[in-house]
């Protein structure tokens, strides 16, 4: 009877992540849906939606650092993007970030942008491991720029 109790200790104690112990850290999962407007394409200002993964890591105080890669709009045009984020936790329940990054921007008349992706927002904290927020995206791609706001749905591992 010990070993089966020190062997399910072990196996919480392994499988346990940061992410109980600090709201804002550990890997993460989150979806977004909100409003783009996308200069020099056609049909330009639309409902965007998309899925993200990262990882965020408490560097000192209250200070976050991650990444992350994401994926938005995947039946009418395709925006992957790749970054970094720094992340301040204003209090235990909320937290407000600025990233930046890589996108690529493909829609299906056959045109491929790059460029350079900044983002900033909130997320706060609602229950456990989910929080809730708001995020505001810049990308600049040569002659083409978008601009959206999204309302956004985290959990984190």
């Amino acid at each position: 009877m010990k070993n089966i109790i020190a062997i399910a200790a072990l196996a919480v104690a392994a499988t346990s992540t940061p992410a109980f112990a600090d709201s804002f850290t550990g890997a993460r999962v989150t979806g977004s849906a909100g409003y783009q407007d996308i200069s020099r394409v056609p049909a330009n200002r639309d409902f965007n939606y998309g899925l993200e993964a990262g990882y965020d890591y408490k560097v000192m105080g209250p200070v976050t650092v991650g990444v992350e890669a994401g994926i938005d709009n995947v039946f009418d045009r395709t925006n992957v993007n790749v970054g970094a984020r720094l992340g301040y936790e204003v209090n235990s329940h909320a937290l407000v970030y600025a990233g930046l990054g890589y996108a690529n921007l493909r829609d299906f008349g056959a045109h491929n942008r790059q460029g350079l992706r900044a983002t900033g927002g909130v997320d706060v904290n609602v229950a456990g491991p989910f929080s809730i927020g708001a995020q505001y995206t810049h990308d600049d791609l040569g002659s083409t720029h978008t601009n959206g706001v999204a309302a956004t749905a985290t959990v984190r591992f």
